[in-house]
């Protein structure tokens, strides 16, 4: 599947519009999310035409029904494996009391910085949990490896010997 959101792609991004009729030659599926009838919406094989100012709850939805159902429900391997390797969902975050006192809500990263760690740019490398080791750990890769001179070579999150924890 090609899910066009946000973008009008044979208008708005000209040079990468074939890119899209290629792949439906080769019998991708593609989804248009846009409120009006758009030039890329007469491509889509479908047209989900969102209110204006929807779409935000959309993707949430959309988001909801992906992890309870891959992740809840079921533990499906791909899902696990792809999450851990692309995506920030194994990161730690803080827990803070809410501010209407609705008990703990997420606020920021876990950072280097914040288990004491003095190494470069600590303050922007996430912490993840190994349950290997049963501690927590800054895998290569994450955005503070991105603009030092330590970092060169480790911009793509490199999780080696690491089993990120999805939750705890």
């Amino acid at each position: 599947y090609l899910m066009m959101w946000g973008s009008n792609v044979p208008v708005t991004r000209t040079p990468d519009a074939h890119w899209m009729a290629e792949v439906r030659y080769r019998g991708t599926k593609v989804i248009t999310v846009a409120p009006d009838y758009a030039d890329n919406v007469k491509f889509a094989d479908e047209w989900l035409p969102a209110q204006a100012g929807t779409d935000g709850a959309l993707a949430m939805a959309m988001g909801h029904v992906m992890l309870k159902e891959n992740f809840v429900e079921r533990r499906v391997p791909f899902f696990e494996n792809y999450v851990k390797q692309y995506t920030d969902m194994t990161m730690l975050v803080t827990l803070v009391e809410h501010p209407d006192g609705h008990g703990l809500t997420a606020s920021k990263f876990v950072t280097a910085a914040d288990l004491g760690q003095d190494v470069d740019d600590a303050h922007f490398k996430t912490v993840l949990w190994d349950k290997a080791t049963g501690a927590p750990v800054v895998p290569n890769g994450s955005i503070g490896y991105r603009y030092n001179d330590d970092g060169q070579g480790k911009w793509n999150l490199d999780l080696e010997d690491l089993d990120p924890a999805l939750s705890l």
